[in-house]
Protein backbone atom coordinates (compact mmCIF):
# COMPACT_ATOMS: atom_id res chain seq x y z
CA UNK A 1 0.00 0.00 0.00
CA UNK A 2 1.63 3.38 -0.86
CA UNK A 3 2.06 6.59 1.56
CA UNK A 4 -0.83 9.11 1.25
CA UNK A 5 0.80 12.20 2.29
CA UNK A 6 -1.36 15.10 1.40
CA UNK A 7 0.15 17.74 -0.98
CA UNK A 8 0.45 21.11 -0.13
CA UNK A 9 -1.86 23.03 -1.08
CA UNK A 10 -4.27 20.12 -1.26
CA UNK A 11 -6.47 21.47 1.82
CA UNK A 12 -6.60 23.90 4.10
CA UNK A 13 -4.10 23.64 7.06
CA UNK A 14 -6.72 23.31 9.24
CA UNK A 15 -8.31 20.23 7.93
CA UNK A 16 -4.72 18.56 7.82
CA UNK A 17 -4.56 18.19 11.46
CA UNK A 18 -3.49 14.73 11.64
CA UNK A 19 0.28 14.52 11.55
CA UNK A 20 2.82 11.17 11.36
CA UNK A 21 6.34 11.26 11.36
CA UNK A 22 9.55 9.47 12.25
CA UNK A 23 11.51 11.02 15.12
CA UNK A 24 14.69 11.02 17.69
CA UNK A 25 13.64 12.17 21.26
CA UNK A 26 16.35 13.51 23.37
CA UNK A 27 16.72 11.81 26.72
CA UNK A 28 15.28 13.95 29.69
CA UNK A 29 18.71 15.44 30.54
CA UNK A 30 18.65 16.89 26.88
CA UNK A 31 15.41 17.34 26.66
CA UNK A 32 15.98 19.68 29.46
CA UNK A 33 18.62 21.67 28.76
CA UNK A 34 17.10 22.67 25.51
CA UNK A 35 14.00 23.78 27.26
CA UNK A 36 16.27 25.84 29.13
CA UNK A 37 17.93 26.90 26.31
CA UNK A 38 14.58 28.22 24.76
CA UNK A 39 14.30 30.07 28.12
CA UNK A 40 18.13 31.89 28.12
CA UNK A 41 17.05 32.92 24.36
CA UNK A 42 13.64 34.18 24.91
CA UNK A 43 15.39 36.15 27.86
CA UNK A 44 18.39 37.34 26.24
CA UNK A 45 16.34 38.62 22.88
CA UNK A 46 13.75 40.08 25.13
CA UNK A 47 11.17 37.85 23.57
CA UNK A 48 7.53 37.00 24.27
CA UNK A 49 6.90 34.52 22.01
CA UNK A 50 3.65 32.14 21.47
CA UNK A 51 5.30 29.10 20.97
CA UNK A 52 8.19 27.30 22.70
CA UNK A 53 8.82 24.12 23.01
CA UNK A 54 8.07 22.08 26.31
CA UNK A 55 10.71 19.34 26.81
CA UNK A 56 8.42 16.23 26.73
CA UNK A 57 7.49 17.55 22.72
CA UNK A 58 11.37 18.00 21.79
CA UNK A 59 12.12 16.08 18.76
CA UNK A 60 14.29 15.70 15.77
CA UNK A 61 12.52 14.72 13.01
CA UNK A 62 13.79 12.15 10.75
CA UNK A 63 10.98 11.61 8.28
CA UNK A 64 7.64 13.81 7.38
CA UNK A 65 4.99 11.17 6.38
CA UNK A 66 2.47 13.80 5.58
CA UNK A 67 -0.72 16.26 6.93
CA UNK A 68 -3.96 14.40 6.53
CA UNK A 69 -7.87 15.19 7.19
CA UNK A 70 -7.86 12.24 9.54
CA UNK A 71 -5.79 10.04 11.28
CA UNK A 72 -3.81 8.24 8.36
CA UNK A 73 -4.20 4.36 9.98
CA UNK A 74 -2.84 2.82 6.41
CA UNK A 75 0.52 5.64 6.37
CA UNK A 76 0.88 4.35 9.95
CA UNK A 77 0.47 0.58 9.29
CA UNK A 78 2.82 1.11 6.68
CA UNK A 79 5.67 2.98 8.18
CA UNK A 80 5.47 0.06 10.97
CA UNK A 81 6.34 -2.21 8.80
CA UNK A 82 9.19 -1.29 7.10
CA UNK A 83 10.80 0.57 10.26
CA UNK A 84 11.13 -3.15 10.88
CA UNK A 85 13.49 -3.29 8.13
CA UNK A 86 15.61 -0.20 9.18
CA UNK A 87 18.60 -1.67 11.13
CA UNK A 88 21.37 0.47 12.01
CA UNK A 89 23.95 1.01 14.81
CA UNK A 90 23.20 2.77 17.79
CA UNK A 91 25.02 6.88 17.62
CA UNK A 92 25.96 10.05 19.25
CA UNK A 93 24.03 13.24 18.32
CA UNK A 94 25.54 16.38 19.44
CA UNK A 95 23.46 20.31 18.53
CA UNK A 96 25.85 23.01 18.96
CA UNK A 97 24.53 26.26 17.17
CA UNK A 98 21.25 27.78 16.90
CA UNK A 99 19.52 29.77 14.62
CA UNK A 100 16.13 30.39 12.69
CA UNK A 101 14.83 29.24 9.82
CA UNK A 102 12.60 30.48 7.49
CA UNK A 103 8.80 30.89 8.05
CA UNK A 104 5.91 32.23 7.51
CA UNK A 105 4.21 34.45 10.36
CA UNK A 106 6.79 33.29 13.16
CA UNK A 107 10.38 31.97 11.90
CA UNK A 108 11.60 28.60 14.14
CA UNK A 109 14.42 28.99 16.23
CA UNK A 110 16.05 25.81 15.83
CA UNK A 111 19.17 23.62 17.47
CA UNK A 112 21.39 22.07 14.76
CA UNK A 113 25.13 20.43 14.67
CA UNK A 114 28.04 20.30 12.25
CA UNK A 115 27.85 17.71 9.61
CA UNK A 116 30.31 14.54 11.71
CA UNK A 117 28.04 15.66 14.93
CA UNK A 118 24.77 14.78 12.86
CA UNK A 119 25.84 11.93 10.48
CA UNK A 120 24.16 9.21 12.42
CA UNK A 121 20.66 11.13 11.94
CA UNK A 122 21.92 11.70 8.46
CA UNK A 123 22.53 7.84 7.77
CA UNK A 124 19.01 6.83 9.25
CA UNK A 125 16.79 9.27 7.62
CA UNK A 126 18.69 7.38 3.93
CA UNK A 127 18.06 4.34 6.00
CA UNK A 128 14.37 5.52 6.20
CA UNK A 129 13.91 6.89 2.80
CA UNK A 130 15.70 3.75 1.31
CA UNK A 131 13.27 1.26 3.30
CA UNK A 132 9.95 3.54 2.42
CA UNK A 133 11.31 3.58 -1.29
CA UNK A 134 8.63 1.84 -3.18
CA UNK A 135 6.14 3.40 -1.13
CA UNK A 136 7.09 7.40 -1.62
CA UNK A 137 5.65 9.01 -5.12
CA UNK A 138 8.32 9.99 -7.41
CA UNK A 139 9.54 13.00 -7.17
CA UNK A 140 12.77 15.29 -5.74
CA UNK A 141 13.95 13.82 -1.71
CA UNK A 142 12.89 17.00 -0.19
CA UNK A 143 16.03 18.89 1.59
CA UNK A 144 16.96 17.24 5.21
CA UNK A 145 18.42 19.34 7.94
CA UNK A 146 19.08 17.76 11.01
CA UNK A 147 17.32 20.35 13.62
CA UNK A 148 15.79 20.67 16.68
CA UNK A 149 12.85 23.46 16.95
CA UNK A 150 13.35 25.13 20.15
CA UNK A 151 10.61 28.44 19.98
CA UNK A 152 9.00 30.36 17.16
CA UNK A 153 9.39 34.09 16.78
CA UNK A 154 8.85 37.30 14.90
CA UNK A 155 12.16 38.03 13.92
CA UNK A 156 14.91 36.28 12.85
CA UNK A 157 18.26 34.94 15.05
CA UNK A 158 21.62 35.09 13.85
CA UNK A 159 23.52 31.99 13.84
CA UNK A 160 25.44 31.37 17.22
CA UNK A 161 27.52 28.81 19.33
CA UNK A 162 25.50 27.51 22.22
CA UNK A 163 26.34 25.21 24.70
CA UNK A 164 26.91 21.54 23.17
CA UNK A 165 23.36 19.52 23.67
CA UNK A 166 24.29 16.04 22.99
CA UNK A 167 23.06 12.32 23.55
CA UNK A 168 23.18 9.05 22.23
CA UNK A 169 20.29 7.70 20.24
CA UNK A 170 19.60 4.23 20.92
CA UNK A 171 15.74 3.95 19.32
CA UNK A 172 13.76 6.09 16.55
CA UNK A 173 9.96 6.32 17.34
CA UNK A 174 7.30 7.10 14.99
CA UNK A 175 5.18 10.11 16.12
CA UNK A 176 1.62 10.89 16.15
CA UNK A 177 0.17 14.59 16.40
CA UNK A 178 -3.53 16.45 16.52
CA UNK A 179 -2.91 19.95 15.85
CA UNK A 180 -3.70 21.99 18.71
CA UNK A 181 -3.54 19.10 21.34
CA UNK A 182 -1.28 20.22 24.03
CA UNK A 183 0.08 16.98 25.76
CA UNK A 184 3.14 14.51 24.48
CA UNK A 185 3.08 13.11 20.82
CA UNK A 186 1.57 9.82 20.77
CA UNK A 187 4.25 7.39 19.75
CA UNK A 188 2.78 4.26 17.70
CA UNK A 189 6.32 2.82 17.70
CA UNK A 190 9.68 2.32 18.73
CA UNK A 191 12.77 0.65 17.05
CA UNK A 192 16.07 -0.29 18.98
CA UNK A 193 19.42 0.56 17.12
CA UNK A 194 21.98 -1.87 17.79
CA UNK A 195 24.38 -1.14 20.80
Amino acid sequence: MPFEPSPPGSAPDALRSHRVFFALLPDARAAAQAAQLAEQLCRSHGLKVPWRARAERLHLTLLWLGAHAAFPARTADRAVEVAERVHLPAFRVCLDRAQSFSGRKALPWVLLGSDASVAGVVALHQALLAALHDDLSEGPEPAFTPHMTVLRAPQALAEQAIAPLAWTVREFVLLYNFVGSRGPYTVLGRWPLQR
